[in-house]
């Protein structure tokens, strides 16, 4: 899912949603009560994630008719504005800094008139809009598994000491059962009671849980501690990487003042007009004026509020390199799995520095934020457009934190790119692996020849073009994820590919300086993964498929492909009579592979169907050979589940292919739209 926006043209405000019916009037009902949580806290970064929690209701869920940002969003803005409380306010000034451009947008106009009306502000209000990045650090694993990217931000701005006579939290009545402070410093006493001091989500105290990568089982790792608490790397570190030190810490609010500091929906200081115009009125009050002014007596210099947001960004499985379409973005070197905040920032970067002094499987240092920000953004994205990303269970609370973060963060940077590996670059790796000692046990030279193939083939296209990077993580998904779906593998092949990849780990290792500890468990992990390969890969033939009708459609051998092929060109066997041609064709001598016999295929399926409409089927069978883009065979098979016959779902497809044109996004949105129709009947 991308967070994008439409927009009005120049000067021409965008349309307001309608009214949401009564059962969805109900659930943004509910978000307010929630956002009441607001009028009590005092700190801005806690506001923020209140707000951030609230907005993460919606990501990663689809709407059938357009971006949920958009449908979602955007009305309970509309929502929100109409209803018109101090709670309304407080979460249309909170999206003015963390929602979309649109929502910022709406959200920002909606706040004013609230404001003009004289409805009371929160009282971290005028601080909104002025958070200012500081140092980045990663802490990483050897193996280029995950990493975690920690960056360190401050509020360097005064805020209202206290609440004066004119401000929102004097003027309104605190919610029941809301804490005096949210995320509130643990010698702060309080009498809310428990359930009130410590919501849910990410304001509270948050120790992430289960999470994607629960499988990795090697020592070390930069979500190390998660293991503690089932997080996404939970068996892959046993100990130390930043998340021990937030397990530690006790959340992503522990030990903070009460009091905090802003942040901006745009990363700019300064901040909203929302912002601007509230600390103006608190510059300007000396006591009296409407509801929500603070006295300028009771603005005075705090601290900056330091916090540390650290993204846990998973590289296993980036995007696949290759030839890419006109304006197509490349791949992105991984995806975002979790995120937390802290603000015991000396703490987490100690156990940081001293696992990595400790820890050979463990590397620590700092880098440029503008990096960063290049890293992030592209891993955010590409969480984003995944359907049904696997991140953490609470990652969803802090997706709006993390995007507004992410932008302030300094432009300039470059992101990870892949190196491109042509085939000759790839025949020379292959050949000084054969020929090396690692390689000298292989018997079947001939199988190992195919194996290790496949095995660089692998690391250039689905690894961000990384043959030589090892690791158990990287091994079993080769062997028991990759291969399996993919590949048709000979019986030489399947008895020949454990022992080739255990010889290329040692040999990669070698060349990689990998440490010796790292390198032992990858070849640990290969040996298990050997024991569980032979369950997991199945031979085509093994269900009764004819070999070479099999070996027709993967010529390739994309094991994967076998089954959106056969949906696109059914008919492969036979004699049958071509009209307006002497004679019959014997269907057996056809090559689905060649465009020209694809042609004669179709033509058979489609008899005296017009040149324009066997061109459109051309197009389309084209693109289901190629699997471009996935999300076409995906879409195919969610209308055939619903009980499309396959005809329609082949002319569904080809509408959408027609309106889209060559534009890789129009297209994938339209398939995504495709996909929500109701069933037929």
């Amino acid at each position: 899912m991308s967070p994008r926006s439409s927009r009005p043209s120049a000067g021409e405000p965008a349309p307001e949603p309608p009214e949401p019916g009564d059962e969805i009037a109900a659930i943004f009902d509910g978000m307010l009560r929630h956002a009441r949580e607001l009028l009590a806290v005092r700190s801005p970064l806690d506001a923020e994630l209140i707000v951030s929690e609230i907005l993460g209701t919606w990501w990663g869920r689809r709407a059938a008719d357009g971006d949920v940002e958009e449908v979602v969003g955007e009305a309970l803005v509309a929502h929100a504005a109409r209803t018109g409380s101090p709670a309304a306010l407080a979460l249309l000034t909170g999206i003015t800094c963390l929602g979309t451009r649109g929502q910022a947008a709406r959200a920002e106009r909606a706040a004013l008139d609230l404001m003009d009306r004289g409805v009371a502000r929160p009282i971290w209000a005028d601080r909104v809009g002025m958070v200012e990045p500081r140092e980045c650090y990663v802490s990483r694993d050897v193996y280029g598994d995950q990493e975690s990217v920690i960056c360190i931000f401050d509020y360097p701005s005064a805020e209202p000491a206290s609440h004066g006579p004119g401000s929102a939290a004097a003027s309104q009545p605190r919610p029941t059962g809301a804490p005096a402070t949210h995320g509130q410093h643990s010698d702060a006493p309080t009498t809310a009671p428990a359930s009130a001091t410590q919501p849910s989500g990410p304001a509270a105290s948050h120790a992430p849980s289960s999470g994607p990568a629960g499988s990795q089982a090697q020592p070390g790792g930069p979500a190390a501690a998660h293991a503690q608490s089932g997080g996404p790397a939970a068996a892959h570190a046993q100990s130390g990487g930043p998340a021990a030190a937030h397990a530690q810490s006790g959340g992503p609010t522990a030990g903070r003042a009460s009091s905090g500091g802003p942040t901006a929906a745009h990363a700019q200081p300064g901040g909203s007009a929302v912002s601007q115009a509230a600390s103006g009125e608190a510059a300007r009050a000396q006591g009296g004026g409407h509801a929500g002014d603070a006295s300028a007596e009771g603005v005075r210099a705090r601290g900056t509020d330091r916090h540390a947001l650290v993204v846990l960004v998973d590289r296993t499985k980036p995007g696949v390199v290759g030839p890419r379409l006109p304006g197509e973005r490349p791949p992105a070197c991984g995806t975002v799995r979790d995120a937390w905040v802290s603000s015991r920032i000396d703490r987490l970067l100690d156990h940081c520095r001293r696992e990595a002094a400790a820890n050979p499987l463990m590397r620590f240092e700092e880098i440029e934020p503008r990096d960063a920000r290049a890293l992030l953004q592209r891993c955010l994205d590409q969480a984003n457009e995944e359907p049904d990303a696997p991140v953490d269970e609470n990652f969803a609370s802090y997706h709006a934190f993390v995007r507004h973060r992410v932008r302030a963060l300094p432009t300039g940077g470059r992101a990870p790119q892949p190196a491109v590996h042509g085939p000759d670059q790839r025949a020379t790796l292959a050949t000084r692996f054969l020929a090396s000692k690692e390689a000298a046990d292989l018997s079947d030279t001939a199988a190992a020849i195919r194996c290790v193939d496949r095995i660089i083939d692998y690391g250039c296209t689905h690894d961000f073009g990384r043959p030589l990077r090892v690791s158990p993580v990287k091994c079993e998904m080769f062997l028991l994820d990759w291969l399996p779906r993919k590949v048709l593998l000979s019986q030489a092949e399947q008895e020949a590919v454990p022992h080739v990849l255990a010889a290329w780990v040692r040999w990669a290792g070698r060349r990689t300086g990998l440490p010796d500890e790292a390198v032992r468990a990858t070849l640990d992990a290969v040996w298990d993964a050997t024991a569980k390969f032979a369950d997991a890969y199945r031979d085509p033939s093994a269900f009764g498929l004819d070999r070479e009708l099999v070996d027709r459609l993967l010529p390739d051998g994309d094991l994967e492909a076998l089954p959106r092929r056969a949906f696109a060109l059914p008919f492969l066997s036979g004699r049958h009579r071509v009209s307006g041609r002497h004679g019959t064709i014997d269907l057996s001598e056809l090559d689905p592979s060649d465009p020209a016999d694809r042609r004669v295929l179709l033509e058979l399926e489609h008899p005296g169907a017009p040149e324009e409409h066997l061109e459109a089927h051309e197009r389309l069978a084209d693109r289901l050979w190629r699997g471009d883009p996935p999300q076409l065979w995906e879409t195919a098979q969610a209308l055939l589940d619903v009980g499309f016959e396959r005809h329609e779902v082949l002319h569904r497809l080809m509408a959408v292919l027609d309106r889209t044109g060559h534009d890789p996004r129009a297209l994938r949105a339209g398939l995504r739209i495709l996909r929500h129709e109701p069933p037929p009947g």
